[in-house]
């Protein structure tokens, strides 16, 4: 997504990425983009407005990759639960109005830059500035090899965790559709944790598997042991790593010692 803005080494990008999900586990509300945003900016030297952008829309894209999950593994089902289709509505109502303007952002820019640019007041400055740096941003938007390379990446990220929601649904011993379960299962708790909430979306990763498998007519105790296996596996790998790169870049004594 940023090949069009410069060129940066890969264990910066990794690291970043690596700090903002295990942030969201030790940070409320989400908390860890911004640990994110701050890192990759000193490293990079781009602004924190234009990395928080390519942040946010990273997120739209996933949850564009996760809305056609989520029609597809319904258009599966012998007959679809009004809570998988309420789920559908609300997820289309916020999410493909946001890529309508994206994508009229990334065509007409120039024009609604030049057009706000216009008025002179301190808001349309601001607004100006915001859009420009969204518009830049999303120069990856484009009829290309790149644009299928990131759509074939995120749908290829998206499958191995919904692997991760298949495995540890068979781990409590069910067999039956596990792939279908596993993959409304991942739509539904990732939808669920886009909300800012408690550090490591402890409660809400728990309640919103709980619902996916209750369509599927599973327990609640079942489904909140399945809930615990994936988020420890989500949850212990990451922050652990996390730690460790704040360690190693930001304690100068801890840096001397490994030296």
């Amino acid at each position: 997504m940023l090949a069009d803005i410069d060129v940066f080494k890969l264990r910066f990008l990794l690291k970043s990425i690596i700090l903002g999900f295990a942030g969201n586990n030790l940070i409320p509300a989400r908390g860890g983009e911004l640990l994110r945003m701050e890192f990759f900016s000193r490293k990079t030297k781009i602004s924190r407005t234009t990395s928080l952008t390519s942040i946010v829309l990273e997120k739209i894209l996933d949850a564009l990759i996760l809305l056609a999950f989520l029609i597809c593994a319904g258009f599966m089902l012998d007959e679809i639960n009004d809570i998988l289709l309420n789920t559908i509505k609300i997820a289309s109502f916020i999410f493909l109005p946001i890529t309508i303007l994206l994508i009229s952002i990334r065509i007409k820019g120039d024009k609604i830059i030049r057009w706000i640019g216009q008025r002179s007041s301190k808001v349309f400055l601001l607004l100006t500035n915001l859009i420009s740096k969204f518009y830049a941003a999303l120069t990856f938007m484009k009829t290309d090899i790149n644009t299928l390379k990131i759509l074939g990446l995120s749908v290829l990220i998206w499958s191995l965790e919904g692997l991760v929601f298949v495995i540890g649904i068979k781990a409590i011993g069910i067999n039956d559709s596990t792939i279908l379960v596993g993959i409304i299962a991942l739509c539904f708790v990732n939808f669920g944790i886009l909300i800012p909430s408690s550090p490591g979306y402890i409660g809400i990763f728990q309640a919103a598997l709980i619902i996916s498998l209750s369509l599927f007519s599973i327990s609640s105790e079942e489904s909140l042991a399945a809930a615990i296996i994936i988020h420890s596996c989500q949850f212990f790998p990451i922050t652990i790593l996390g730690l460790i790169i704040i360690f190693t870049n930001y304690f100068k004594p801890f840096n001397k010692k490994l030296a």
